[in-house]
Parts: structure tokens; sequence; C-alpha cells
């Protein structure tokens, strides 16, 4: 029943939308039908319209993609790596590796005529890491236009090697073990800071040990003499010397008792300030003395070469001191303005109270000074009374290393 009134009620709507209450039975019928075959005919041809437009389109975007594979822009130019710097190569992350070596080992495969999506970079990549500084390498690739960005890991370098003081650096060691050759150096001290070891071809057999005790042990020099080293001298392992800025070191043999040796230079430098331009070098090969080689009558005093690393080295240094000796007298005149401005009564002190502690800080200066050399006589040994300790009611606070107890200095004539 409830169908029937439906249909009775949508044929009702019929009527009335396509008027034909008022006409006859069969007039009304053929009016109807010929409506619906209009409307039908009308929708079937934009159904087709929209069928043909959807074709054409997938057509379209089927050629365009298919030009669009092969258009030139996909290609890389087979003159991309006769020069450098170009729009279709770029490099990054070498720091050793000069770009000529970079580009010269991508020459070395030939560029395919194919898209650059189809190219495979494997083989550039293991041609780029024969280089002795090259750690790892990766090409990715781009578009618009076509190009390669290399992306470059380097070893770090930790010692150079020399045959001798006045020669330049023939190989780098890295921590690995692996060996950085010649046409490399030498490596700019701001990128990697590296010690010069002076010895023969035998370190090409070093393992990884080796060459972290010898790192290790250049850094301690430096540590406690407080100066950069300039090289270490291992050519002979039993007789080992250290060139420092203003001095040279005499470590001896490199046996268990070269960690207190080396120790020693904190307490010894200090002392031997004002005898440097009269000493040959410092012998550190005992175990309780130290002794200073003085140089023969004559012999002028020079300065040691340093490297270009070491050159570069001292200048930031003294760049960092300059800006830190201004920054204190910047704080030390805003300090005293300050107390210009707020006078405090109490900081008058009478002459008395002055002269009271004057002797005790005489006494002091005179503890902390740096012990008197009497001229020794010819071929004899001389030896440098130990400083005195400072009284225990008022000790003074220095930031130099204090001489350790049992450490005796003998100057020893040539």
């Amino acid at each position: 029943m409830k169908k029937d009134k439906n249909y009775k009620f949508k044929r009702k709507l019929q009527k009335a939308e396509f008027g034909l209450d008022d006409a006859p039975s069969n007039s009304k019928k053929m009016q109807y039908y010929k409506t619906m075959r209009r409307t039908k005919r009308i929708k079937n041809n934009i159904f087709l319209l929209h069928s043909f437009i959807k074709f054409i389109a997938i057509i379209g975007m089927l050629w365009f993609c298919s030009r669009l594979m092969i258009c030139k822009f996909w290609y890389m130019p087979q003159n991309a790596f006769d020069t450098y710097p170009n729009k279709h190569v770029r490099i990054i992350g070498n720091k050793i590796t000069p770009n000529a070596k970079i580009v010269a080992a991508l020459k070395t495969r030939p560029i395919p005529k194919i898209p650059i999506y189809m190219i495979n970079t494997i083989p550039y990549e293991k041609e780029m890491q024969k280089l002795s500084p090259v750690k790892k390498a990766f090409v990715r690739r781009y578009w618009l236009p076509a190009r390669f960005e290399v992306t470059i890991e380097e070893e770090i370098p930790v010692i150079t090697v020399s045959p001798s003081p006045h020669a330049p650096e023939i190989a780098a060691l890295t921590r690995e073990g692996r060996i950085i050759s010649k046409e490399y150096l030498p490596i700019d001290v701001k990128k990697y800071k590296t010690y010069k070891i002076l010895t023969y071809d035998e370190f090409k057999n070093w393992s990884n040990d080796e060459i972290y005790h010898i790192m290790i042990l250049a850094q301690r020099i430096e540590d406690f003499s407080g100066e950069k080293l300039v090289y270490l001298d291992i050519r002979n392992k039993k007789d080992v010397f250290a060139q420092l800025e203003t001095i040279k070191i005499r470590i001896g043999e490199l046996n268990s008792t070269l960690k207190e040796r080396i120790e020693r230079l904190s307490s010894v430098m200090p002392q031997i300030e004002e005898l440097k331009r009269q000493t040959d070098y410092v012998d550190l090969r005992w175990d309780n003395t130290t002794y200073l080689k003085k140089r023969a009558k004559g012999a002028p005093y020079t300065e040691p070469q340093l490297t270009p690393q070491q050159i570069e080295q001292s200048k930031l240094a003294e760049k960092s001191a300059e800006l830190s000796k201004k920054e204190a007298e910047k704080a030390k005149a805003e300090h005293s303005e300050k107390v210009k401005s707020e006078p405090d009564k109490n900081t008058t002190v009478k002459k008395s109270t002055l002269s009271e502690h004057l002797p005790d800080a005489v006494n002091t200066q005179k503890n902390s000074a740096p012990p008197k050399v009497v001229a020794p006589e010819p071929k004899k040994v001389q030896t440098l009374p130990k400083p005195s300790k400072p009284k225990a009611s008022a000790p003074q606070k220095t930031s130099e290393p204090q001489a350790l107890p049992n450490i005796e200095i003998q100057i020893v004539e040539p």
C-alpha cells in the first residue's frame, strides 16, 4: 500500500510538471515519452563528451610524460668534468683533498648517454675513495639542470712525518693508521691540528697503537711544558729529542719512566726561564736530576724555525691574549671608576701598617723569585739550590706549578 501511494504521488508530480492534466490520455503519453527521450539523449551526449575529454586528457598526459622523460635536461653533458666549478658538479666536505683531485677521479669514468636518474653512482664513489685522504664519498643526483652533488668524508690526520727538522713533511698519518701522501701536504692548522714527527720510512709499518702513543706523548709534552711543540725527533728511539718554541728537550729512551720524566717539565720550565738562551738542551734522561747542557762559547743562539702550522697557532694565541688583555683593562677601568664614585672611609691605611707588612712581602717575593746561578768553574758541575718554600702563615698563590721536592737542576759545561 505504501508503494502504491508513492507511485501515484510521483505520477501526479510528473503530470503537473509536463502539463498533462487537461490533455487526452493518448496525447499525454506521447508527449511524456518524447520529453523523456529528449532528456535521455541530452544526458547521453553529455556523457560521451566527458568520456572523450577524459580520453584526450589521458593521451595528452602520456605524451607529455614521454617527452619529459627523454628531454635534454635529464642528460649530463659529456664535458661536465672538464672544468670546475660549473653548474653540473658541486663538491662539499673536503678540507684536505683539492677539488681538482676529486674532479680528476670523477673524470676516470665516462658519462653515459642516459638520463641522470638511470646513472649508477657507485663506480664514481669507488674512484674517489681511492684517494688517500678520502674515507667515504657519496654522490647525489639532481635535476634542472642535471648535476652531481659530491659529499666527501675525510680521514683526520694527527701527525705528520719528516726525515729532518728543516725538510718538508713527506706524509701524514691518521688515527686509524691510514697514510696521506705528500701531494696533499701541508695541512692547514685551522682545519686540523697535527704534530711533526722526525723519523724515517719505518712509519709505514706503524700500528694504530703506536700512532696513538706518539700522539699522546706529543700532547703531554705540550701540556707539561706550556709551549708549542715544533717537532718530536724519534729517529733514535733510545735517544728521543723534543724541540719546543724556546728550548730543546732531551727525553732519552721511551721506557716505563717516561711519564714521570715528562711530568717533571712542569716544575723545571719555570726555574730555567732565565737560562734558556744559554742552554743547548734540557736533559731528562735521569730519574731525580735534571741537567742543563750549556751552549758552547761563541755559538749564536738561533730561534727554532717554526713550521707554518706553528706560526699560525702562535698568531691565534697572540690574538686571544690581546683580546683577554683588553677585556681585563676594561674591567679594571670600570672597577676604578666605581671605587672613585663610591669612596670608602675605611680604605685609608696608616704608614705604620704598611711598614709592618712590607718585610713579609719582600720575603715572599724573594722566595718566589728564581734561584741565582753562580758562574761554574770550567769542566765542573754546578748544582742549583732548590727554591725555598714560602711561609705557611702567608702562602702565595701562583699559577705556575711548584717544583717537585726530589728534583735537582745541574748545569753541565760543554
